[in-house]
């Protein structure tokens, strides 16, 4: 290839080249004995010069653990399989692997974290398989997005779509082994097949309830992280993490803040639009409408009312007016442009349109019902809204502690 380059150059180019490169550059062989000394002596060779992304530093270093040329063009032949396949998601696809493989922090190096982990736990007589494996679960994740982004069609794929309401994706490691294990079983037949089919509906209806359920308990994504690295470990070693010893389980003090988030103002935006849109979807049902995924929150008594409006003169004191603003009672799911349209307008005036958007968006129903918005009525929807989300989460109490 550099012979090619070089050909159409005059010879006057060639001879500079080559002077160049006998007088200006030099060439040191460097020889390790120890595999993971090499590992790193090559990524940090790379991030010190022209680097290799982290995607092509992972791949050099499972073709390296291949002890022979043969199953090192094996690997490299599966490998360029999966990167067609995945294409944009390769490199979350490559975390969420390192993430099942390791239940560890996710830092910048983890890729070369997890290859060392390959090295240690296949070496070079299990690599090709490994590969292999990176393929199957590759298709399985892809099957999963897909059915995240779409429009869902049947319990299932609206379990798995109501995930992808929230804004972390701790989830996906756990969600991608459960799915992995639906779509062997549904190529299969029998009693065993079957029954692992049933635990997938059960297991995505779980899953979405607890993710929300960690929303509100106010979990940090450290918290997250650790959350699921104890719920992968134990799904790998075929124990059940949402039962009641399970890592997806609840103590008692989750649950406490878990009412009082719902009770009290929602002032983060992540939180308020992530549990907005999940109780929409909930009112529609198994299957939710796509277009949950883009509603907007309503506020009934507007954020920032102007100094004349008739919400400044009903909500005088400007501390009871900012809790009453952001209680859960004072929301509802509604799609943007109606959302801009009414953003200021009286109540009667948010009224007539609020009954006109009701049909699609569940959550306006009982607004529609009210004939005035005081904080008597936001206090008492709160507290009628709470109650139903938790019967909703139906979060278990954990058995330890």
């Amino acid at each position: 290839a550099f012979r090619e380059k070089l050909k159409p150059l005059p010879a006057s180019r060639r001879d500079a080249l080559a002077r160049f490169l006998l007088e200006q550059v030099f060439i040191d062989v460097q020889e390790a004995a120890d595999a993971r000394l090499a590992r790193q002596i090559f990524v940090t060779t790379n991030t010190r010069g022209s680097s290799l992304d982290a995607i092509d530093l992972f791949k050099g270093q499972l073709t390296d653990i291949a002890d022979n040329d043969a199953t090192a063009a094996q690997v490299v032949g599966h490998w360029n399989g999966l990167r067609g396949m995945m294409g944009d998601r390769l490199n979350e696809f490559l975390h969420t692997v390192d993430f099942i493989e390791r239940h560890e922090p996710q830092g910048s190096d983890c890729l070369n974290a997890l290859a060392e982990h390959v090295g240690r736990t296949r070496g070079p007589t299990r690599i090709e398989s490994f590969v292999q494996y990176l393929v199957e679960i590759g298709t399985h994740y892809n099957a999963m997005m897909d059915l995240c982004s779409a429009a869902p069609t049947d319990a299932l794929s609206a379990n798995l779509w109501r995930l992808q309401l929230n804004r972390w994706g701790q989830w996906k490691p756990l969600a991608l082994l459960w799915f992995s294990d639906f779509q062997r079983a549904r190529s299969t037949s029998g009693a065993g097949a079957s029954r692992k089919l049933d635990a997938a509906h059960r297991r995505f209806g779980a899953l979405h309830r607890r993710c929300i359920g960690i929303v509100l308990a106010g979990f940090s994504a450290a918290d997250r992280e650790t959350i699921f690295a104890r719920a992968v470990a134990q799904a790998k070693s075929g124990a059940n993490p949402l039962s009641e010893t399970g890592a997806l389980s609840f103590r008692h003090q989750h649950l406490s803040r878990i009412s009082d988030a719902l009770r009290l103002p929602i002032t983060d935006q992540d939180t308020r639009s992530t549990l907005v849109r999940w109780l929409e979807s909930m009112q529609h049902g198994e299957v939710a409408p796509a277009y949950v995924r883009t509603a907007t929150v309503e506020h009934i008594l507007p954020r920032r009312p102007a100094g004349d409006s008739t919400w400044v003169q009903d909500f005088a004191d400007i501390d009871t007016r900012y809790l009453a603003c952001h209680a859960l009672g004072n929301l509802g799911a509604i799609d943007r442009s109606r959302n801009e349209a009414i953003s200021n307008a009286t109540f009667a005036e948010k009224r007539a349109v609020l009954a006109a958007a009701s049909s699609e968006f569940r959550t306006l129903a009982d607004v529609v019902d009210a004939q005035s918005w005081t904080t008597e009525v936001i206090n008492a929807r709160t507290e009628r809204l709470a109650k139903s989300i938790e019967v909703l989460l139906d979060l278990p109490l954990s058995a330890v502690g």
